[in-house]
């Protein structure tokens, strides 16, 4: 992507481009991101801390206000366990319960169960309690 003359800076993307950084002019001064996989303007404070500690900065750039001087990404460390038992013996007994089933057997449908057919409100119930309830605010609204 260009660099645009309202660029602050930059970053790699997530995508593995190189983002634009830019800053808003509105209150909060956030920052605000563009790249060729889209734009993310999100001002959650996690956001706005990846970026502000991750941006390479061109210029003098006014701090955003949900900044946390403390903030340390987040490190996973990679799994060392090793699983209890090979992974091959887990797909081998699954495969083996899968082919122990009869695929040719008719499939079971169910049949829906007739029960009492639920009521139907008419149309001139509807109106009718409608009413009623207009009625009782009405008087609820006039002693008021």
């Amino acid at each position: 992507m260009s660099r645009h003359e309202n660029s602050v800076g930059s970053r790699n993307c997530e995508c593995g481009h190189v983002a634009d950084i830019r800053q808003s002019k509105r209150r909060g001064r956030y920052l605000y991101s563009l790249c060729d996989c889209g734009n993310n303007s999100a001002t959650k404070e996690w956001f706005q801390n990846i970026w502000w500690h991750t941006t390479t900065f061109d210029r003098d750039v006014l701090k955003p206000v949900n900044i946390n001087d403390d903030w340390k990404p987040k490190v996973t460390e990679p799994v060392t366990e090793k699983p209890s038992e090979p992974l091959t013996k887990v797909v081998t007994e699954s495969l083996v319960d899968l082919t122990e089933q009869d695929f040719n057997a008719e499939p079971e449908l169910a049949v829906p169960q007739s029960g009492p057919e639920p009521k139907r409100r008419g149309f001139l119930q509807v109106a009718g309690l409608l009413l009623m309830v207009a009625c009782g605010m009405g008087a609820l609204w006039s002693s008021v």
